[in-house]
């Protein structure tokens, strides 16, 4: 080093780097140099291990010993000529490991029991959703309940009702060119033939013949009015709900029901939360009962008329399928079902088919089997580092390094060499200079 700083001195004399300055770290580089080669030395080792464990991750299935392809292992290839290839297994001691774990995939059986080699701890995903699932339940059903629903099926049947009778009043008018009638004319050929016809163009509120008669008489039938807007009243006094609920709504033992002004009225999340309406589902009823017992309660030529009547029942609430989600999901947020195995408990039996559950238990213990490798690896190849530093910090050389450490020249030459090539250098001296330049080593 003393004979490099004269050359440097008498090159570039004062202008660039003074005598005395190599003078003063000149017993300080044989320190630095450790630093320098450490740096470079654990990034190659590293990179190496790197190597390996996306090796290990991607090629489960192992080999045997005897059927290791050594040259294919970085920087210990002719690690060989010196050392027993046995020694070189533990490397693929994880393969073996993932050789007994087998290839499953969900729906395969096991072939062999597998055993936990360490402590699981996973979230069940189908587990945890069933069990949410079950939990959601517990949250009703939120019902948004309109009444003024009977209000506008009782206004389209009085619409109804007079557009009908303003419309056959109308063609009475018109053949006879006066209303009402006499009971003649009712009784003539003339009126029958009128009502027969009005009742086939006639697609609103039936009109039977009977009515034809008491209509064109000048009677406009208030009664008989009054009488159907009560029954559709009571029609439309239960609860209705929507025929067709999806699968995830299905009325539990209990329904939340908030009445709203009309169908298009939202509702807000606090007041479904602060409603108490909660009624049993016995209490409601679907729309195909109800038309089916409104029919039931007329006869005779009525029979036509409650037919048409029927179809303007409809349901009086509807199921806030977004306010019911969002309860439920914030119910089973926290709701998790986690599995748990301990180190030397049965993962899965021979012969059991594989299932969600058991294949995420499986990829645990690959992926912690291949963390517990690289670590192991890691720890080994920091303490050669370690070792290695020494031995170059002594100025030894290749040979003498590998009579140290067991190893043959080359492998201490590759390595070596790897620092050159990272540093972009040719030799040690100018190593350490670069990596003083670049910061890895500090001269004080």
């Amino acid at each position: 080093m003393t004979q490099m700083a004269n050359m440097n001195a008498n090159k570039f004399g004062s202008w660039f780097i003074p005598t005395s300055w190599f003078s003063r770290i000149n017993d300080r580089l044989e320190h630095s140099v450790a630093a320098a080669f450490k740096y470079v030395i654990f990034e190659s080792l590293r990179l190496d291990m790197q190597r390996r464990g996306k090796d290990l991750l991607t090629s489960y299935p192992a080999r045997a010993v005897r059927d290791v392809d050594t040259t294919q292992i970085p920087a210990m290839s002719d690690e060989t000529e010196s050392r027993p290839v046995a020694e070189l297994d533990e490397s693929f001691q994880l393969s073996l490991y993932m050789q007994e774990l087998g290839d499953y995939r969900v729906g395969d059986k096991v072939e062999e029991d597998i055993i936990s080699t360490t402590k699981l701890s996973f979230v069940d995903v189908e587990g945890t959703q069933a069990q949410r699932d079950r939990e959601a339940q517990r949250v009703p059903v939120i019902l948004r309940y309109f009444p003024s629903a009977a209000d506008e099926v009782e206004a389209q049947f009085r619409q109804a009702f007079a557009k009908t009778q303003e419309q056959f009043l109308g063609s009475v008018n018109k053949a006879f060119g006066h209303v009402p009638l006499s009971g003649g004319e009712i009784d003539s050929l003339k009126f029958e033939s009128l009502a027969m016809l009005f009742q086939k163009q006639n697609e609103s509120f039936p009109v039977s013949t009977n009515r034809a008669a008491l209509w064109a008489a000048g009677d406009y039938d208030k009664g008989y009015q009054e009488f159907l807007a009560t029954e559709l009243r009571q029609a439309m006094a239960p609860v209705i709900h929507p025929e067709v609920i999806p699968e995830n709504f299905r009325f539990g033992a209990t329904v939340r029901v908030i009445p709203v002004a009309n169908k298009n009225e939202p509702i807000s999340e606090q007041e479904a939360v602060k409603t108490n309406h909660n009624f049993s589902r016995t209490n409601f009823a679907s729309l195909v009962i109800v038309r089916r017992n409104f029919i039931n309660r007329f006869s005779g030529e009525d029979r036509d008329v409650a037919k048409f009547l029927v179809n303007l029942l409809e349901p009086n609430s509807a199921i806030d399928e977004a306010i019911t989600q969002k309860l439920r999901d914030e119910r089973t947020a926290d709701v998790w079902v986690v599995c748990n195995f301990e180190p030397g408990q049965v993962v899965a039996r021979r012969g059991q088919v594989i299932d969600r559950k058991t294949m995420t238990a499986i990829e645990q213990l690959k992926d912690k089997a291949v963390v517990g490798k690289l670590q192991e690896l890691q720890a080994k190849q920091q303490a050669a580092v370690g070792e290695l530093q020494q031995l170059v910090a002594e100025n030894k050389t290749n040979k003498e390094i590998g009579a140290e450490l067991g190893v043959v020249e080359g492998t201490v030459k590759i390595h070596v060499t790897s620092i050159f090539g990272k540093l972009g250098v040719s030799d040690r001296t100018r190593a350490l200079l670069t990596a003083i330049k670049r910061g890895i080593v500090q001269i004080d």
